[in-house]
């Protein structure tokens, strides 16, 4: 290669370093941008749902669409914003069109409370065709996540056979996960479940101990199992007593059936009362004390 040609060469190279400069500069330029709109799209969502909790939607939605002008893809923005669109809060009506389509939005980028309110919409075809399998993959990407109501909501999925194939020790597993984390009515699911023995051992002592945390959280028919389970003697020791405890509860809680059952039971106790040795005539704290044990 010429002298000529060597200098030729190597001046070639310096446009490629001044192009690659300037691409690294604009590339920290958009870069800071990107971060600084971000970082104003979060504290709108903040300013946002603050304003949601005092109930002020209007305002809410305001900030929440200009959190999104900010940055179109902020998740929990897209939430609220579905949201709002569902329930009609700050908006001149309810709109399940749009409120799907912002879920759907958060939902694609992982936020387990649009996952499973987007399968809300496709299990109940609201602002989407009804569609049990996309609401069964909805509720599962949720539940995935430990979202309580998705987990009891893919129960249902699975002991129904809506969407997925019919499977009760799937619900049954899915279940006790949105069980242990406090769930009523999965609780009360995965004692019926255990009760029949579905997919599963029967095993009354266990549906007898989750119908009993549903009960305690006022569950009127897992009141009422758990007083059958009481008059039967079925995974308890049996009693009259606590049978008719459990009745009362659930006929407080407007389980209607409960009420004659309640009568009943008072009826048994009565009789059982007139005989001095009958063990249940030994205990009559029970109603005075509001408890059973």
């Amino acid at each position: 290669m010429s002298n000529k040609d060597e200098k030729t060469a190597g001046l070639l190279t310096l446009p490629s370093v001044a192009l690659s400069s300037a691409v690294g500069s604009s590339m920290v330029r958009r870069g800071a941008d990107e971060l600084a709109a971000s970082a104003e799209a979060d504290r709108l969502f903040e300013r946002g749902l603050s304003l949601w909790n005092q109930e002020k939607y209007g305002e809410a939605v305001r900030c929440l669409a200009q959190s999104l002008r900010r940055n179109s893809n902020h998740a929990a923005s897209l939430f609220y914003l579905g949201l709002a669109y569902f329930q009609g809060a700050g908006m001149p009506k309810k709109d399940y069109v749009q409120a799907a389509i912002c879920w759907r939005k958060a939902a694609a980028q992982g936020n387990p409370e649009a996952q499973n309110n987007l399968g809300r919409c496709y299990e109940q075809g609201l602002g989407l065709p009804r569609d049990d399998q996309e609401a069964a993959f909805w509720f599962g990407q949720a539940a995935e996540q430990g979202h309580v109501t998705a987990q009891l909501n893919l129960g249902v999925m699975y002991e129904l056979g809506r969407g997925l194939a019919q499977d009760f020790a799937q619900a049954a597993a899915w279940y006790e996960k949105a069980a242990e984390q406090g769930c009523a009515v999965a609780q009360y699911n995965l004692g019926g479940i255990l009760r029949l023995g579905r997919g599963v051992p029967q095993d009354y002592a266990r549906a007898a101990l989750w119908y009993r945390r549903a009960a305690d959280q006022h569950h009127a028919i897992a009141e009422f199992n758990l007083a059958v389970l009481y008059e039967l003697g079925q995974g308890v020791k049996p009693s009259l007593r606590h049978a008719a405890f459990w009745y009362h509860r659930a006929a407080e809680h407007g389980e209607e059936s409960a009420r004659q059952c309640f009568v009943d039971m008072l009826k048994k106790l009565q009789e059982c009362e007139r005989e001095a040795n009958h063990p249940e005539a030994e205990d009559r704290t029970l109603f005075r004390s509001g408890s059973a044990c």
